[in-house]
């Protein structure tokens, strides 16, 4: 087992397309760190210059204490798995999960031709036992023993994706790489082999690196997860940290189904008690963050599930009794029935200019197409973005 790091990685292809820009990351040993961005952010390009399969174009990589930048794939001892599983149609699950570990040991098809016609080897014998031993304890973590003498068109999009990552524990590599291994299977059953898989990972105290460009997946299962845009990486944290403090505007509004609710203001009142305009609200802004900032402008930033409708005559009931009650005036867009939850489109208008909002409520909650609601707001739940920068500035 062992950790990775990567010092400085930097990766540009022929006619300067930038895959990676001066990447610094360290996963530590036995971890399951997601990688999540959008297509294009560098993912993929991450986990081949880890592997081997492309050359870094600047930057150290190091996999336990071993720089590998000019290492074979081969001598890494990394098992990398595909979004196709890529196995062999001619050889039974058995087969497919044993071949790798059958060159490793010398039993391939030069010593299964000598056994033909000189007998079995000592060397092979000892080679096929050690190599069944593997494959069963494999087939065993994974649920497919039952499966090893099928063939793979005789097997589910499920269990053939769970004999690729068979194929890939047998070999007890340093880490794994996974690039969106379940990303071809429907729904539910994606969700379950994760998780399957997460158990496994666990249970091997095996280095993982898992890329995906589904959120809710990352959030789901990393240890820790790092956000990548254009190459670069965003922000690097546990899932909480992620969801709940994002570092910039891009992890805001990409982290989380739906994303936060983001709204440009203009910075009103005086310096010393700052204040943003939202329909009839003044929402105060930390006077400690803009102090010694040139700030004109700021992004205010909250999640769908942070905001509870409450009838119009209840928030004027609200603000009358509660000084530090914020409750904005909305007008109810459209309405998603998603089971448990409804997803409501309300219309609120920030510093003069109508914002689309999305807010997240209990199934039951009683709202109407084209009524008029006001949406209360704690306001510790508020994230402050940097208008310019996209940086957060604040969070409660």
């Amino acid at each position: 087992m062992a950790g990775i790091e990567l010092q400085g990685v930097s990766k540009v292809y022929p006619g300067g397309v930038v895959g990676l820009q001066a990447l610094d990351l360290v996963v530590d040993d036995r971890e399951l760190l997601v990688i999540v961005g959008p297509s294009g952010s560098g993912k993929s390009t991450l986990l081949r210059l880890i592997a081997g399969l492309d050359d870094v174009s600047a930057g150290e990589i190091l996999i336990g204490d071993r720089r590998v930048n000019e290492s074979s794939p081969r001598s890494r001892n990394i098992a990398m798995v595909f979004q196709e599983d890529a196995l062999y149609p001619h050889l039974s699950v058995y087969e497919n999960m044993a071949f790798g570990l059958e060159l490793r040991y010398a039993c391939g098809w030069l010593n299964r031709l000598g056994s033909r016609l000189f007998g079995n080897s000592e060397k092979e014998l000892s080679g096929k036992l050690r190599i069944a031993k593997q494959v069963e304890l494999s087939a065993r973590l994974l649920q497919i023993e039952d499966l090893l003498d099928r063939m793979p068109w005789q097997l589910s999009g499920g269990e053939r994706q769970r004999v690729a990552l068979g194929r890939a524990i047998v070999r007890q590599p340093a880490a794994f790489l996974l690039d969106e291994p379940f990303s071809s299977l429907d729904s539910p059953l994606r969700v379950q082999t994760r998780f399957q898989w997460k158990q496994v990972q666990k249970q091997t105290e095996t280095t993982c690196l898992w890329v995906t460009h589904d959120q809710e997946e990352a959030l789901a299962l990393g240890d820790r997860v790092a956000v990548m845009s254009d190459g670069r990486l965003q922000q690097l944290g546990t899932p909480q940290e992620v969801y709940h403090k994002p570092r910039n505007q891009f992890v805001a509004s990409f982290i989380g189904s739906p994303p936060m609710n983001l709204a440009p203001a203009k910075l009103c009142g005086e310096s010393t008690q700052p204040f943003v305009q939202i329909g009839s609200v003044n929402l105060s802004f930390p006077v400690e963050f803009a102090a010694g900032q040139q700030l004109e402008k700021v992004v205010v930033g909250i999640r769908p599930e942070h905001l509870a409708v409450v009838s119009v005559e209840r928030a004027t009931e609200l603000q009358a009794t509660d000084s530090q009650a914020m409750c904005l005036q909305a007008t109810v867009a459209d309405i998603h029935w998603l089971g448990d939850f409804k997803l409501v489109d309300v219309e609120i208008t920030v510093d003069g200019v109508v914002a689309s909002w999305v807010v997240k409520l209990p199934a039951d909650t009683e709202v109407k197409q084209g009524g008029n609601v006001a949406l209360q707001v704690s306001y510790n739940r508020v994230n402050w973005f940097d208008a310019v920068t996209g940086e957060t500035l604040w969070r409660g």
